[in-house]
């Protein structure tokens, strides 16, 4: 993980506008993040995270701090047995995008249809707890492995958790 600074965020927002980050990086790991976050902490920086940029528009006078884009990728599907019962569930990092996931969920015979169409990352889908078609995220949603941004610890939240 490279920390850059002075960072054009125009490219990082569908909307094309915006002004340099003072620091910026590219996360695709949980190592990665709880890096950055201890270098946004020793530097007392404020810090946004960043999806796949499809809901925000970033001011011209930039951001003065860390701007933390979430690039991990994956998506994984199983199937358990819970008390006599089949359960099948998928797990997706945050920053996979979602129609992505929704295809190849589709392709495993898992329905997420209601999602279709929905722009942007699953982390931002989950943060804005994104809808259509009369479904929400918080509908599938079980629970979500995360990071305390002030603390850099991961954690289990459920779905309560984002009070949704």
């Amino acid at each position: 993980m490279e920390i850059e600074k002075n960072i054009s965020l125009a490219k990082f927002s569908s909307l094309r506008v915006g002004g340099p980050a003072d620091f910026f990086a590219r996360i695709s790991s949980i190592e990665g993040l709880q890096n950055a976050l201890k270098f946004a902490r020793d530097k007392k920086l404020r810090i946004l995270i960043l999806g796949a940029g499809t809901n925000i528009l970033f001011s011209d006078a930039g951001f003065r701090g860390i701007v933390l884009k979430i690039e991990n990728r994956g998506v994984g599907f199983a199937t358990k047995k819970v008390r006599g019962r089949k359960i099948e569930f998928a797990q997706i990092a945050a920053g996979e995008n979602l129609a992505k996931f929704v295809r190849t969920a589709a392709e495993k015979n898992f329905d997420f249809a209601e999602l279709c169409g929905i722009f942007g990352s699953v982390g931002g889908a989950i943060a804005q707890n994104a809808g259509a078609m009369g479904a929400e995220i918080s509908d599938f949603l079980v629970s979500a492995n995360l990071v305390d941004l002030k603390t850099g610890k991961l954690f289990v939240a459920k779905k309560p958790f984002f009070q949704f």
